[in-house]
């Protein structure tokens, strides 16, 4: 048997050991601790990350965010 495609590979997020899906080449945590992997670079606004049409999400994991403003969250980790 042998691995043909991988649907998750980790990634350091600030000292974290994350699975995030193996399309994902962002991550970003929103106001409320959630922590989403995206396909694209998505944008800040509100209090929330805004995705362009066509972006892939999905939710990974929750964080305490311990005073860090979300806006400093995202962090690209793989090729677009």
């Amino acid at each position: 048997m042998k691995i043909i495609k991988q649907i998750q590979k980790q990634v350091n997020y600030f000292g974290i050991t994350l699975s995030v899906p193996s399309w994902s080449n962002y991550l970003a945590t929103d106001s409320d601790g959630e922590v989403w992997a995206f396909c694209n670079k998505p944008k800040a606004e509100g209090k929330d990350w805004v995705l362009s049409r066509g972006i892939e999400a999905e939710h990974v994991a929750n964080v305490d965010l311990e005073g860090e403003d979300w806006k400093n969250t995202l962090v690209k980790y793989g090729e677009e």
